[in-house]
């Protein structure tokens, strides 16, 4: 079974431009960056949670 949640995403710290990298499943959570060491919070308000379970459940469908 394919998890969207599992998909590799990346962003620009903030503060020293360092590509951070995280999964789709880490959002609602914080990284640390490895360029400068400060936090970044991955903030969510719901909608993520629900798109991934939204594909994932569309993905199970098809796989049927």
């Amino acid at each position: 079974m394919l998890d969207i949640s599992k998909a590799e995403l990346s962003l620009k710290c903030p503060k020293c431009e360092t590509e951070v990298k995280f999964i789709l499943g880490q959002v609602g959570e914080s990284v640390k960056c490895t360029g400068c060491g400060i936090r970044i919070n991955l903030q969510d308000d719901g909608s993520v949670r629900k798109a991934q379970k939204t594909v994932n459940d569309s993905l199970d469908d098809l796989a049927k």
